[in-house]
């Protein structure tokens, strides 16, 4: 077993990851709000994640703010596609609830996995940041379904020149690659 494989099977480190992860700049003071762990605690287990480098800090607005340890292209392209390397165990067994389950409501799926519907959530909004999951509202109900394919393909060529592009080309050809890809 890799190093990284053990660092992250720390229950500790395994959900900073994963904030991390799900909401990348965060600063220490939101992650220690957020996770309600000792300053010491927090700053050990960020600094072995920083150590192994898999998770990197920098300096936003002078905070410190914290990200996971990839190439920004990487990152676009892994939020779209769902490496499995980048979710927790627990995301890609609610991956397969919602796939077997089209159209799953919260409810439902809380009673399916025996979870608590808060960490739920928390893990729903991290799916659904990363456009693998969609929802739609039904009178006061939302339910869950996986983006189709195509959907998936739109997501990270608008995705890739937002962020890649953006700055490089016009606002015209733009809107007619976006007007294109749509």
């Amino acid at each position: 077993m890799p190093f990284h494989d053990i660092t992250i099977d720390n229950p500790v480190r395994s959900r900073l990851y994963d904030i991390i992860n799900c909401e990348p700049g965060i600063t220490f003071k939101e992650l220690s709000r957020k996770v309600n762990y000792s300053v010491g605690t927090l700053q050990y287990h960020l600094g072995i994640l920083q150590k192994e480098e898999i998770i990197r800090k920098e300096l936003k607005n002078g905070e410190r703010a914290y990200y996971v340890f990839e190439t920004k292209s990487f990152n676009v392209i892994s939020s779209i596609f769902g490496s499995k390397d980048q979710l927790s165990s627990f995301q890609r067994e609610i991956l397969t609830v919602i796939t077997d389950n089209p159209k799953i409501s919260q409810n439902e799926i809380t009673d399916v996995m025996r979870v608590n519907r808060f960490i739920l959530h928390y893990h729903l909004k991290c799916l659904l940041d990363r456009d693998l999951i969609q929802k739609r509202k039904i009178g006061r109900v939302v339910y869950y379904s996986r983006v189709d394919e195509e959907e998936m393909k739109r997501r990270l060529l608008l995705k890739l020149i937002d962020e890649l592009l953006l700055d490089k080309i016009d606002e015209q050809t733009y809107q007619r690659l976006k007007k294109v890809i749509l």
